[in-house]
């Protein structure tokens, strides 16, 4: 199954720089490893950093959002980040339901 994931992150000003860095460079290699292991199909990192947007996107495939849930909890920032995980559908599937919910209305 295919999910949106949306990470933002409290800006790394807000805490040492040097715990900054490392957090930065550990969310990397965590980036990395799930580029590396197939699960991430694509992944951007918001480009407003000096406005203080820290985080990024991605989508990600995964058995279910369980499985996903036990995978961004390793995520090295995940206690000063918050994540929203949207669950995607193929615009096929939406065109059926549109037809199905089309023949609902028809039938009334």
């Amino acid at each position: 199954m295919k999910f949106l994931v949306i990470i933002e992150a409290v800006p790394p000003m807000l805490m040492p720089p040097e715990q900054a860095l490392a957090l930065c460079k550990e969310d990397m290699a965590w980036l990395r490893r799930a580029r590396e292991s197939g699960r991430a199909e694509v992944q951007y990192c918001f480009a407003d950093h000096a406005g203080g947007l820290m985080g990024g996107c991605g989508i990600c495939n995964y058995e279910s959002a369980e499985q996903l849930a036990e995978e961004l909890a390793t995520c090295p920032a995940a206690g000063v980040s918050t994540f929203k995980v949207y669950p995607l559908v193929a615009p096929e599937v939406v065109e059926k339901m549109i037809e199905a919910w089309e023949a609902q209305l028809a039938k009334k």
